[in-house]
């Protein structure tokens, strides 16, 4: 039997949770309460201040495990389990119960349980009081199963799983989610438990932590998690390869809302994420989500991953096009998205014609390169517009409407010859998509978009944006309920008094949140109702099937597909990696309204998306397509995109760039032939004539000369010569000079 300090500390330690329990802030409350060997749970209601026997109906043991209906915080009573999962704070009050509690039971129980009751009626206010700050805290959390649920009278009879949710709400992340999504966690919960066709012999509850973003921490909070027998987890933000490692070890299921920086050097079974990952590096490091934020212009939102998703919708449309040849042009940040697309575009037999990497504006002028100066678009233009028609450019929106501006300057859009692809992971919103058509800051004298210099409408006709899906209509409704359970139990995240005005901003991580506990409750209860045809579903069996965590992401990833809370289909990948999905948007005919002083009769919409079935139809243009690649659709039937000329530009001149299309025919060899013939003739017609002429000189000479007479054919009247020649007159003065 026990002593009265051992059973006046326990008592002390379930009073506190019937203080609160029974609080009527509260409206009362139920005492939770586990063996330890059985795993069974059991409720006692308590609405006044009994002591804690009387609630429970006998003395406490010390196997027995309390919660607090409000408070949800587990207290263990035996010496080797933790005393407290929370707060140091809580900690540190009920061990001061206790301690009182034990002084006093050494007299009588009843005595003990009194100076309990005297104690946290004194400590209650504080504990009110803290109780907000210690929940927007590093701290863990176990929720209770809804009461509204269709199957409380069948509690005894479910078994409890707990799952571990890691997110971030403090620490120096950028960007962090937690304190706008985390009610997506609890509000697919709910819609499980309540849900009689979907794990009906199970109940899911929570337990969750900050993590504060920290590879550290998440890591510290996961061993502490497994050693308590989480079934699963949800997360982390931010990081996660050292984390989805040390789940591996423990064969524990973890899927990731917000985590794109894995590299799957080796295949990690027990992992699977639900936002879509790609390859990006900022400079020497890495670009992640968690510090985008700071340097978005430079540092684009895209993030680490086995493959770039985007880059197979970018060659889905250029499949459905034709246009088999074309050229990148990337920033320095975005070349491992161009080594992707260069990549993919070889497996489709795709020809890129040239890479070009160009610097952003901040790097070009910080270090003063000759990108910075005017020009230097016109020379990457007039470097590749010879040999390529179509073009995709990876990088910012300010880079992309310099290149466009350039490229329309030269005359390149007047025909509708050239096009530009680009592609944002950015979601598609109507308000700042125009983004990519001109720069924030405008002339001050321009108050439509076509007073924009050059020709507006051909430039802007001549650009197709790949982004990500706009969520369904009905994703407002489900930010709406996210908001509601965010300010619930266990996050009571909300907005200060200062901000009633104001209405909180969901992201598309709330959907990737709630999509990853439905994906994980659908295969686990498709595990457990195939496991039911061999044996019953106890609470061994289900417990033993819940661990089997390569079972669980691998009847995720043979599903192929799963329908989001935001309205799209979306492929999960052979590596458990969600694919996301893109929209291609267009110019259209749509008035918008900047401000008072701008407006624009055009805007950039969704004209098209892209499917994951493939086409059965082999003998289109898509019959070298890679089984990966989704199917380009257009979003109407009937629809199509304006173009800048008449038709769509083609990928390459019809005789090609250098000709060499074009057949050469016999009148090309007969027009060669003849031009020789020609040839010769007139070279000996110029030989013939030149001879002629040559002799016709000569003769013409000669007939000047007949006048002329030789001095040696004159003779003297007697037939003497007149004039002496050279040999005699020599002769006779020789022989003049001898006689004398």
């Amino acid at each position: 039997m026990k002593g009265r300090a051992a059973l006046g500390e326990e008592l002390a330690v379930c009073w506190l949770g019937s203080m609160f329990a029974s609080s009527p802030a509260h409206g009362g409350g139920k005492w939770w309460r586990r063996d330890a060997t059985t795993t069974t749970t059991t409720t006692t209601t308590t609405t006044d201040t009994p002591l804690a026997r009387a609630s429970l109906g006998r003395d406490p043991t010390a196997s027995e495990i309390c919660f607090s209906n409000d408070e949800a915080r587990l207290v263990t009573l035996t010496a080797t389990d933790q005393q407290l999962v929370g707060a140091g704070g809580i900690a540190t009050t009920i061990g001061k119960l206790t301690a009182a509690a034990a002084a006093a039971a050494a007299t009588t129980t009843t005595a003990a349980v009194a100076v309990a009751a005297t104690t946290v009626n004194a400590t209650a206010a504080t504990q009110q009081q803290q109780q907000h700050q210690q929940q927007h805290s590093s701290g863990s959390y176990i929720t209770k199963t809804p009461e509204n649920s269709p199957h409380q009278k069948f509690q005894n009879n479910r078994t409890v799983l707990t799952l571990g949710y890691l997110t971030a709400v403090k620490g120096d992340m950028q960007d962090k989610q937690g304190l706008t999504i985390s009610g997506a966690l609890t509000m697919a919960l709910d819609d499980i438990n309540n849900n009689p066709e979907l794990l009906p012999n199970v109940t899911l509850a929570l337990r969750w932590n900050d993590t504060k973003g920290e590879t550290v921490a998440a890591t510290r909070v996961i061993t502490e998690m497994i050693c308590d027998g989480v079934a699963a987890f949800f997360g982390p933000e931010g990081t996660c390869q050292t984390e989805a490692i040390v789940s591996q070890s423990r064969d524990i299921p973890m899927i990731s809302y917000r985590c794109s920086e894995l590299q799957r050097s080796s295949p990690i079974p027990t992992f699977a994420r639900t936002e879509p990952p790609d390859t990006q590096y900022c400079g020497s490091g890495r670009c992640n989500r968690n510090t985008r934020q700071t340097t978005r212009a430079h540092c684009p939102r895209a993030l680490e991953g086995e493959q770039v998703q985007v880059t197979k919708s970018i060659i889905s449309l250029l499949i459905y096009y034709g246009w088999r040849k074309f050229s990148i042009i990337h920033e320095e940040l975005w070349k491992n998205v161009a080594t992707s697309l260069e990549t993919q575009a070889t497996r489709n037999n795709l020809t890129v014609n040239h890479v070009e990497m160009v610097f952003d504006n901040y790097k070009c002028c910080r270090l003063d390169m000759d990108c910075c100066r005017s020009g230097y678009w016109y020379t990457v233009i007039q470097k590749t517009m010879n040999r390529t028609r179509i073009y995709v450019f990876l990088g910012n929106s300010n880079q992309l409407v310099d290149m466009m501006a350039t490229m329309d300057g030269m005359q390149l859009f007047a025909k509708g010859e050239y096009l530009v692809i680009s592609a944002d992971m950015l979601t598609y919103s109507a308000k700042v998509s125009n983004k990519y058509l001109w720069r924030a800051e405008k002339p001050g004298n321009v108050r439509t978009c076509t007073e924009l210099p050059g020709n507006f409408e051909k430039r802007s006709r001549s650009l197709l944006m790949i982004v990500a899906s706009e969520p369904h209509k009905s994703f407002e409704n489900f930010t709406h309920k996210v908001r509601e359970y965010t300010q619930k139990e266990p996050f009571f995240f909300k907005n200060p008094s200062l901000f009633d005005q104001f209405v909180k901003y969901v992201s598309i991580y709330a959907a990737y949140l709630y999509d990853s506990v439905q994906l994980y409750a659908w295969a686990l209860d498709k595990l457990l109702k195939e496991e039911q045809r061999h044996r019953p579903l106890t609470s061994d069996v289900i417990r033993d099937v819940a661990s089997n965590g390569t079972k669980i992401i691998q009847t995720i990833i043979n599903n192929r597909t799963y329908h989001s809370i935001a309205g799209a289909t979306i492929k999960i990948d052979e590596h458990g990696d969600s694919e996301g999905n893109f929209s291609v948007l267009a110019l259209k005919k749509a008035h918008y309204e900047e401000s008072a002083n701008f407006s624009c009769p055009f805007q950039l919409l969704p004209v098209a998306h892209f499917q994951m079935s493939q086409p059965q139809n082999t003998n289109d243009t898509s019959q070298h397509r890679n089984d990966d690649i989704p199917e380009f659709k257009l979003s109407k039937v009937g629809s199509s995109i304006d173009w800048a000329g008449t038709d769509r530009p083609m990928d390459e001149p019809s005789c090609g760039f250098m000709n060499e299309h074009c057949t050469k025919d016999d009148t090309h060899i007969m027009s060669m032939v003849v031009a020789g013939i020609l040839a010769l003739i007139l070279f000996c017609a110029g030989v013939i004539t030149m001879s002629i002429y040559r002799k016709w000189k000569i003769e013409l000479e000669i007939e000047g000369l007949l006048w002329k007479i030789d001095p040696g054919d004159i003779k003297g009247y007697f037939n003497t010569e007149i004039v002496s020649s050279p040999s005699k007159v020599s002769g006779r003065q020789t022989g003049d000079v001898g006689m004398c």
